[in-house]
């Protein structure tokens, strides 16, 4: 019978510990794996990117890879090359726009998830994790975090956070803080099953921001695209994975606030072309009252300059919805 010292007891259990680490830090083959995509087209926001990827460096559970897409701007492709490491920097191979750049990125990964995170948008510490778990549901098809407003300066007074999505952010009248079942994702801070793209597709080339344009919704339509496609499939909203996105003071102005909301009318004139009516106006309209009771709350308190900023917004949206439908029409 031999007797164990304490010391090849100690040694073990450090090889024990030093086993449970490296599992820890190197997931195995069975894990979900994950790519960032990260879709820049100016250098006025070059600081913004530089943070966006240092805050996915610094995750609690590192992605398998992060890829940075420029937008058709080839002297900001070569200062990311050789400023930012840690990463791969690609061009976008097709049209000029988000679209574009989010399906030269998803082509390129190779992660079971692909992340896809605005160059403006700052990731907190634990914003992978949970976004990256949604998918241990093989029904998930896509989902989405929380997005948190970083204003440059302070939030206007006048400013009605049931309209947050005009600043790309988690708006009032969204369950913020309950993980839920939702339409589309917000394109700021959202995740794709890669696997899926076969059966689904890419972006539309029609939808996606260019520049400094205002349409966009390109996430909402691609969001009911593959629920259509894949049985039982879902999308999740994931409160605990939040970024912050900065909002520069020239969006704190009551002009870019309804050039937004007229350009997501149009936005959503196109979805619905595509989609369908139903499915791309059914968040909209559990939204329009939630937004009709905070501007009856609004009046009630004597905010009426904010009441009437959402009065102005939900028209805008709405002349911009018909607009783009009219336009359509005739085209077609």
């Amino acid at each position: 019978m031999t007797t164990t010292s304490a010391k090849s007891i100690f040694e073990e259990q450090e090889v024990c510990n030093s086993l449970i680490t490296s599992l820890e830090t190197n997931p195995q083959p069975g894990a979900i794996t994950s790519s960032v995509v990260i879709c820049a087209y100016t250098e006025e926001r070059f600081d913004d990117l530089c943070a966006a990827v240092e805050g996915c460096l610094s995750q609690s559970v590192q992605p398998t890879e992060i890829i940075v897409v420029i937008d058709h701007n080839s002297d900001m492709k070569n200062r990311a090359t050789r400023e930012i490491s840690g990463v791969t920097v690609l061009s976008n191979l097709y049209e000029k726009g988000l679209s574009g750049a989010r399906d030269t990125g998803m082509e390129y990964a190779s992660g079971d998830v692909v992340l896809f995170l605005d160059d403006d948008a700052t990731p907190r510490d634990a914003w992978l994790e949970p976004l990256v778990a949604a998918f241990e549901d093989v029904n998930t098809v896509m989902a989405g975090g929380r997005v948190e407003p970083s204003w440059d300066n302070k939030e206007p007074v006048w400013f009605p956070r049931e309209f947050n999505w005009v600043i790309g952010c988690t708006y009032r009248g969204l369950p913020v803080t309950e993980k839920s079942e939702i339409r589309n994702p917000i394109g700021a801070s959202m995740a794709i099953r890669r696997s899926m793209v076969k059966k689904v597709g890419t972006f539309t080339g029609e939808l996606g921001r260019i520049n400094k344009g205002f349409t966009g919704c390109e996430e909402t339509e691609y969001a009911i695209r593959a629920t259509n496609a894949i049985p039982n499939s879902r999308v999740i909203y994931v409160p605990d994975s939040v970024v912050d996105h900065r909002v520069p003071a020239e969006r704190a102005q009551i002009g870019y606030f309804l050039r937004r909301c007229f350009g997501e009318g149009l936005s959503k004139a196109v979805v619905s072309d595509i989609a369908g009516s139903k499915m791309a106006l059914k968040s909209e309209r559990k939204h329009i009252v939630s937004l009709a009771k905070s501007i009856i709350k609004d009046v009630s308190h004597g905010r009426l300059g904010r009441a009437s900023i959402s009065g102005m917004g939900t028209l805008f949206t709405i002349y911009g919805f018909l607009l783009g439908t009219f336009r359509k029409r005739k085209t077609s």
